[in-house]
């Protein structure tokens, strides 16, 4: 099993460095460092393989303590420092990686590219592989959630030995769904994560919601911690299942059914990643195109193209807002409803410049910004790309502020419903605000809606993250995107007046805008390439 792991890991670091170095020599100013010559040499790949490991481990490390820096923060935000915040953190912990966590475990039966490789084309063992895989992958989970959860329970004046209880029963509940995949495989032959994931997400995200409302609310379960101890039982239930897996005969069938969903997925998306299924037209789709030319027979050039394209895409763009639109409604149908239930309106207005921070998360996530860009890069870039009169500056540049300005008006509807519910929602609960920073609130909303449409395809245009085979493999484009992840999530923390918050909001997001529009002018005619 140790030579296995030794073998998988190797091969996914030569992987990393190589992809790496391809785009090392994309840099104008140090892609003469970085000589073709460098993917046969071993010798220095050894050494740039150091140095992946070195970062794969700090990576693992800070994502890890990140997570649990962000329960921690949830945590001072929402309970007093006089407060249960030892049990609302365990709570938290409980919801968020014991039952929701759980939940999404797909690491048993799920393929991505480096497990078909190294089962359909290496012919590895599948019950060696996977128990390698998964072995590994609990033991890295506990070892890099060790330090940031000591350091939270200590914070919070806790025994240290919460700490490996509480990952102990994080392992037990995850193995358990473990074991429970496993009788499910043998019984039915079907891959159930798979065949239920839409469902299996929707009921996680109702648990880490539910999480999140019940500290805000102050119902924090304080038994939690001495009880919180008998986690420690996670330990045997975890061994069990090990010893379970060690003995599976089913794990060959399992990995030649999931590679071959896989492939499916893959085929669906034409001959690239299972990413571009949800932007694949559809037949209604081609259907409608044939009488829609004379629609906008009075635009031209790449007016006319882009208005064509968007009108033919409505399916594609329309469905994710309205989505949105609809979770958006039950969020404020619930809050609204539970606010006079519980009259929130004292304890709203006393915290509501901790909540507004919280509106920049909001905006991130409900952005199409993602799906966006796969769309053009699917059904109109990935062809006319090709084309020399497709990649000149003018060209480049004039369908950039196009598609802003139809991607800024998707983007919106979900902005300006938001904006009326959060009118509606301090009307309604009685919350004391003024009205003027109830008006720079909703600038701050309808600002933040422009800054992610333009993040997303100032990213797309500078970087251009796929590939001809529709791969995402730009790592720089990866970075950046987690980068402002990061500083969404991390924002969610502060604690400011809304007047201030709004004029840091304001001067970022126009800054941000400013560079990034002048990267696209700068960079984008010469990176928006096909690759």
């Amino acid at each position: 099993m140790l030579k296995c792991f030794l073998t998988t890991y190797r091969i996914r670091l030569s992987t990393a460095v190589n992809r790496w170095i391809y785009y090392l020599r994309k840099i104008p100013l140090i892609k003469h460092l970085f000589p073709a010559s460098l993917y046969h040499k071993t010798g220095l790949k050894d050494g740039l393989s150091c140095i992946m490991v070195l970062y794969a481990v700090l990576s693992e490390l800070f994502k890890k303590s990140f997570y649990i820096a962000v329960l921690y923060g949830l945590v001072i935000m929402n309970v007093p420092p006089d407060g249960p915040r030892l049990a609302a953190f365990l709570q938290l912990f409980l919801f968020f990686s014991v039952i929701g966590g759980s939940m999404n475990n797909l690491m048993m039966f799920q393929t991505d590219e480096l497990r078909r490789m190294f089962l359909k084309i290496m012919r590895f063992d599948s019950s060696l592989y996977i128990r390698t895989y998964v072995y590994s992958e609990y033991l890295m989970y506990t070892v890099f959630m060790l330090p940031g959860m000591i350091i939270a329970i200590l914070l919070f004046d806790g025994n240290i030995l919460l700490a490996p209880a509480l990952l102990s029963l994080a392992l037990g509940a995850h193995t358990a769904i473990d074991y429970l995949q496993m009788k499910w495989f043998e019984k039915r032959h079907t891959l159930p994560l798979i065949k239920h994931n839409i469902k299996i997400v929707f009921i996680s995200f109702v648990v880490f919601i539910a999480g999140i409302v019940l500290i805000m609310q102050d119902w924090i379960l304080q038994p939690l911690v001495n009880i919180c101890y008998i986690g420690f039982l996670g330990i045997p239930i975890t061994a069990a299942v090990f010893m379970k897996i060690n003995r599976y005969p089913y794990f060959s069938e399992a990995s030649q059914l999931s590679i071959n969903y896989f492939n499916q997925m893959i085929s669906a998306a034409g001959t690239g990643d299972s990413a571009f299924q949800d932007v694949v037209i559809r037949d209604k789709d081609i259907a409608e195109m044939t009488s829609d030319r004379n629609t906008f027979a009075n635009r031209h050039g790449y007016e006319y193209l882009n208005a064509l394209f968007f009108h033919r895409q409505k399916r594609i763009f329309f469905r994710p807002v309205r989505n949105r639109l609809l979770i958006l409604t039950a969020l404020a149908l619930f809050i609204i409803i539970l606010g006079r239930i519980i009259k929130v309106s004292d304890q709203a207005a006393a915290s509501l410049n901790a909540l507004f921070p919280g509106l920049v998360f909001i905006m991130y996530i409900m952005n199409i910004g993602i799906r966006a860009t796969r769309s053009l890069f699917y059904n109109c870039d990935a062809s006319l790309l090709q084309y020399s009169f497709y990649r000149r500056k003018d060209a480049v540049l004039k369908n950039f502020a196009i598609r802003l300005r139809h991607l800024v008006t998707y983007n919106m509807i979900p902005a300006a419903v938001l904006c009326i519910y959060l009118t509606v929602g301090i009307s309604v609960l009685h919350i004391p605000i003024s009205a003027a920073d109830m008006a720079i609130s909703i600038i701050t909303i309808l600002l933040l809606s422009v800054l992610f449409s333009v993040h997303y395809l100032f990213l797309y245009y500078v970087f251009q993250p796929f590939t001809k085979d529709y791969n995402e493999k730009n790592p720089f484009y990866t970075i950046l995107n987690n980068a402002m992840y990061i500083v969404c999530l991390t924002v969610m923390n502060l604690h400011v007046e809304i007047a201030n918050f709004v004029i840091y909001v304001f001067l970022f997001t126009i800054t941000y805008i400013l560079i990034a529009l002048f990267c696209v002018y700068r960079y984008a005619p010469k990176t928006f390439r096909i690759k």
